[in-house]
């Protein structure tokens, strides 16, 4: 089993020193900001502005994360088949059912190492900063919220392509676009019908949850059946 993560990161190689970068620079630059004197909070010393900073960088390091998301479903199996490598692994007397098993594994992991340094960033950045009104901190948790089902649908979107398409990169653009998609059909549906505005984040809410994982056993059961190469 170790091997094959192995395998997978190799593969996954630059996926993941892409989702490295987006996810330290926000923070380091909130970092560098707060030494300056620059942020939201520009008076109360240091800490407070480094609160404000982070809080920021958090969710702003959740909403780059999808791109990591995005890179990492559409690449995990289709770029078996760019490289000509799973014509390979289908010779190899190893089961499919493990080859999965390496891919989920790595992006568990990945997915771990994106959302809990941030949540734990942004519920400190929260804590540092000065009480207030209980609207600010439901804004904070509701985006933070929409910011991790967008990043599902568009991991499992991608990962659904992915287990159909030889390249990557439809199956990359394909995460991407979706979760869009979804929004802005129902902005227009809102628009049309005239329904209160709540019902964009409800309805943006349920289809990611549906969305999501409907599209991850649908890409998991492809690649089980599908014959390589």
């Amino acid at each position: 089993m170790k091997w094959l993560i192995w395998k997978e990161y190799r593969l996954n190689r630059l996926v993941l020193i892409v989702g490295a970068v987006l996810l330290v620079a926000p923070h380091a630059a909130a970092l560098v900001l707060a030494l300056r004197g620059v942020g939201l909070q520009v008076r109360g010393g240091l800490l407070l502005q480094l609160s404000g900073n982070l809080m920021v960088s958090g969710l702003y390091g959740m909403l780059l994360s999808q791109l990591t998301l995005a890179l990492l479903g559409g690449h995990a199996i289709a770029c078996e088949r760019a490289d000509r490598s799973a014509e390979f692994l289908a010779y190899l007397p190893v089961a499919r059912t493990r080859i999965l098993a390496g891919k989920i594994a790595l992006a568990l992991v990945t997915v771990a190492l994106i959302w809990i340094p941030n949540l734990l960033i942004v519920r400190w950045a929260m804590a540092g900063l000065p009480e207030q009104g209980p609207r600010f901190y439901a804004d904070i948790w509701s985006a933070f919220w929409t910011l991790v089902i967008t990043g599902l649908a568009a991991f499992c979107v991608a990962w659904l392509l992915s287990s159909f398409l030889e390249s990557p990169t439809f199956s990359i653009c394909g995460g991407l676009v979706t979760p869009w998609l979804v929004l802005m059909a129902l902005a227009f549906l809102v628009w049309w019908f005239e329904w209160p505005e709540q019902v964009i984040f409800l309805g943006y809410s349920i289809t990611c949850l549906v969305l999501g994982p409907a599209c991850f056993a649908a890409g998991t059961w492809h690649y089980l059946r599908r014959v390589e190469p």
